[in-house]
């Protein structure tokens, strides 16, 4: 066919100034979109933004700390093609 639909989550972070504290807003939600594939090329034809939640608070300073009985499991990040969404 030449429609398809996808759906994605994301969440967003931004850092502000409130009062002489950091704050660290978050707005998370999906993007719904319906495709359709035009003289022979894919593209998003109507993109909907679902917003789930959104949030703000105090920048805390501590990272937040992988349990004990986690450490190993998460691929670490790499800049560049190193990193493992370039592996297929």
């Amino acid at each position: 066919g030449d429609k398809a639909f996808s759906e994605a989550y994301f969440m967003t972070y931004a850092g502000r100034n409130q009062d002489g504290q950091e704050v660290i807003d978050v707005f998370a939600g999906r993007y719904v979109d319906r495709w359709e594939r035009r003289n022979g090329r894919w593209g998003v034809v109507l993109r909907e933004t679902v917003h789930e939640w959104s949030r703000g608070d105090v920048a805390g300073r501590t990272p937040f700390p992988i349990p004990p009985s986690e450490e190993g499991s998460f691929a670490q990040p790499i800049r560049g093609r190193g990193d493992i969404s370039f592996t297929r």
